[in-house]
Order: structure tokens, then sequence, then C-alpha cells
């Protein structure tokens, strides 16, 4: 209950005191002659917002005290509202902060407008009073229907996404087999693509290997080839060799090297005769490899999170390892430009790795790389002898989770 307020420099009131006792207390005038103005007061020293403007003309602050009782203990409340925007707040003298004033009054008083009985012509405010009137009988069948309304509403939602996600599927379902249909119709072949870019390399630089091949050709096979001047001399190094094993062996060396030449001698010359420069052979070698290439796109996915066991490390700085899949197709796991490695002895634990996947054929010559990082023997790095189809995990980041 609020019992006094004392009201100095504010607005048009130069200095006024206002008592209120127990009941109902009216207060009356002209327009304009400061009713409303003694309410303002009032919600001001309730904790409501001022700034500079309540200040009197002519003055340097305006001072607002109120008085008043809160669970039988008196309160007195003292605003202060200063022309360049200051204001001070006490609470039975001592500082406080706008909130904290705020929340102490709350026992002290409300303040209702004249206007405040036209809410009551708002719809949207219509069903919070009728479910005020005889809470204490409907709150429990209110909070029943309420929990059963917000569990409709998250099934719906539910459902919208599952049909959303349906739909979604069917789109992909659709636009795997056309790309299926483009694979199949490429009728690609395992390491053609390796293939023709080196027969694309040749033919861009036809000209020289021609040329070069030709010269050597010439100096091994010529008429004083290096071929022909071997075999001269190796009926005069076979008539020494029976007096010397040294000469013996010398013998079983050119003898060697004497067939070596006779097989680039043929390489050589199969090379010249075949390389016939064809315009329309590079553009169909363009085209076939773009189209390869195209299509090895369309077998990326950017960014994915996976999830999987490690079955192997690279024991020399673990910078790959390779996951367990069940369709049993090997998942190849490297790091991003090397930019971090793995522990050794992280083999059988699950991990989370951000990545890049690829299907894709690994050569032979970095299978047999990855084979010996692995400490394969001579024997079986030997048997790889084909490339192999794999799914390619490039890492971003990796996390050991169990």
């Amino acid at each position: 209950m609020i019992n006094h307020i004392s009201i100095r420099d504010f607005a048009i009131i130069k200095n006024t005191d206002v008592d209120f006792y127990s009941g109902l207390n009216i207060i009356t005038g002209e327009t304009g002659s400061g009713k409303s103005i003694v309410v303002t007061a009032i919600s001001l020293a309730l904790g409501s917002r001022a700034d500079s403007s309540f200040v009197r003309f002519g003055t340097d602050k305006a001072i607002i005290e109120l008085s008043g009782e809160i669970d039988g203990e008196e309160v007195i409340i003292s605003r202060e509202i200063n022309s360049n925007g200051k204001n001070l707040c006490k609470l039975n003298g001592r500082l406080v902060t706008l909130s904290e004033l705020q929340l102490t009054c709350q026992k002290l008083a409300d303040i209702h407008g004249q206007y405040d009985n036209q809410s009551l012509l708002n719809t949207e405010n219509h069903l919070t009073l009728v479910d005020t009137y005889g809470f204490e009988k409907i709150n429990e069948l209110k909070s029943t229907y309420t929990n059963e309304y917000q569990s409709y509403i998250e099934k719906k939602a539910k459902l919208n996404k599952l049909l959303s996600l349906s739909s979604e599927n069917a789109r992909k379902l659709d636009f795997y087999k056309f790309e299926i249909s483009e694979i199949k119709a490429a009728k690609l072949v395992p390491g053609e693509d390796t293939e023709l870019e080196e027969r694309l390399d040749m033919l861009k630089n036809s000209e020289k290997i021609t040329s070069d091949a030709s010269h050597a050709y010439d100096l091994i096979d010529g008429e004083h080839g290096a071929y022909s001047t071997l075999g001269s001399a190796l009926s005069y190094i076979e008539s020494l060799s029976e007096y010397s094993g040294k000469l013996s062996e010398l013998l079983e060396s050119c003898n060697d090297a004497y067939y070596r030449l006779e097989e680039a001698v043929s390489v050589l010359r199969d090379t010249v005769d075949e390389m016939t420069f064809d315009p329309s052979e590079l553009d169909e070698a363009i085209e076939r490899l773009e189209l390869i290439k195209s299509l090895k796109k369309k077998n990326e996915i950017d960014r994915v999170t996976i999830k999987g066991k490690v079955t192997a490390v690279c024991p020399k700085k673990g910078c790959w390892v390779t996951l367990e899949n069940t369709q049993n197709v090997e998942v190849f796991v490297k790091m991003k430009d090397y930019a971090f490695f793995l522990p050794q002895n992280i083999a059988g634990k699950t991990i989370l790795l951000d990545a890049k996947v690829t299907k894709q054929e690994t050569s032979v010559k970095e299978l047999r790389h990855y084979a010996e990082d692995a400490g394969k023997s001579k024997e079986e790095i030997a048997k790889i002898t084909k490339p192999k189809v794999e799914i390619r995990v490039l890492a971003n980041g990796i996390k050991v989770i169990d």
C-alpha cells in the first residue's frame, strides 16, 4: 500500500505532497491541473523508465519520494531524474538498479489505465479469460489437453518430415537410375582412363616422338649402328671366351646387351610405324576422357560424416587407415593435404570423420605403394597386378569415439 508521495520539480509540478489512506482515494481537478502527472510520478517511483524531459523547465533535477508498506514493513523509495539524463534509484536509502526497484515494487502497487477494460474486446484474450474463470476446476483438464496437443504437433511434424523424406528419396532414386544408365551406356573398361591419358600424351607429342624414335633407331640399327657393331664384336669375344673366365662372363654380358638392343630396335620400329597422327583420333580421345572424368565426378560426395571401425593403419606415419564395411568394399581413408596423422594403435577403434567420398579405381602402382607401407612381403606385393575399385575417403577431421 502507498502512504505518501512527494513530488519536486517534476513536469509542471514545482512542489506537492499527497497522502493516501486505506480504502478509496480520489484525486480531482480541472483539465491540465496535474492529475495524470501525479499518476505518472507514482509510476516512475514504482520503476518505470524516465528521461530528462520530466525535469521541470529551468531546474536541474526532479525528485520523487514515495513511502508505503510491503508485508507490514515500511518502504521508502526515491527517484532522482537529472536534466543531463542521469537517474538515481534508492530503496530505503540504498542505491539500487531499476530492475531491483521494479521487482520490489511488484508487491507495493498496480497501476491500471482508464482504457484497460478494452482488452476485453480483443479476441486474442478471450480464451485466456475463459480459462482463468474456474481455473482450479479446469486446470488439470487444460494441462492434459495442452500436453496432448503438443504431442500431436510433434507427431505431425515428424510425419511431414517423413513424407518429405520419402518424396526426396524417390527423387534421388530416379536421379541415381539415370546416372547408372549413363554409366552403363558409356561401356567403361577398367584402366581405360590411364591408357587414354597416355595415348593422348603421345598424340599431342607425335611429331617429337616420331623424330626422336627414328633418330634412335638409326643410331642403333643403322649401317654403323650399335646393334650391328655389337654383333660384329660378339664374334671376336666368343673366340676369346675359352681362354678366360672373365672373358666368358664378358661374352654373357654382351649377349644379354645384344638381345636387349634387338628388343629396343623392335620397340622403336613399332613406335615409328604406329605413330601416325590422326586429328580425329585426338578429338575422340579427348572426348572420351572428358566423359570418363564427368562420370567420375558424379560418383563424388562433397561432405559426409562417416562412422566406422578401423581395420588397418599406415605403420610408418599413420597417414591412412582402412575401415570395416558391410558391403565388402574396402573403405580407404587418407588425411587431406597430410595435415594430420593418426596413432598406429588406433586399429580396432571406432572413429567419426568429416570427409569427401569418391568411388574410384586405384592403380597397381599406388596399391603396391600402400602394400609396401603396410609391411607386405615382396611376394605379396608382386601379386598385385590389377587395379582395384575402392571407396576413397579424403578426411578433413577425425574423432576417436570408442
